[in-house]
């Protein structure tokens, strides 16, 4: 009981990694973007 107790415990921290990480790299990615569409604005040339 307890080994299977243990592997869901595992498996759901698992789960929470894997999402925190997907998370982290959605905002870099969000960030990456929102970067690049203010140097837009903020550059003459594109108007």
């Amino acid at each position: 009981m307890e080994q299977v107790w243990l592997h869901t415990e595992g498996s759901v921290g698992i789960i929470r990694l894997a999402k925190s990480v997907t998370n982290a790299i959605g905002m870099q990615l969000v960030n990456d973007l929102w970067a690049k569409v203010k140097q837009a604005r903020d550059d003459p040339e594109i108007h």
